[in-house]
């Protein structure tokens, strides 16, 4: 990890979801074709996830948060 300052996010008053895209990090949008994530700096950067993809990356985030413990 750099040196740089990793701030913790801020979610009093809303969702982890919500405060990602509030803070520009990350938005997360469900259309009729599956998930558009998109990095929110510029909002140049996004993918579209099928329902398989989200549940395997749900999955990937339980073992991460797993980890955590």
């Amino acid at each position: 990890m750099s040196a740089r300052k990793v701030y913790p996010l801020e979610t009093e008053d809303m969702t982890v979801l919500a405060a990602l895209e509030e803070n520009r990090i990350v938005d997360f949008t469900v259309t009729d074709d599956g998930l558009v994530i998109t990095e929110m700096c510029d909002g140049y950067f996004r993918r579209l996830l099928t329902r398989t993809q989200f549940a395997e990356m749900i999955a990937e985030l339980q073992a991460l948060l797993e980890k955590m413990e």
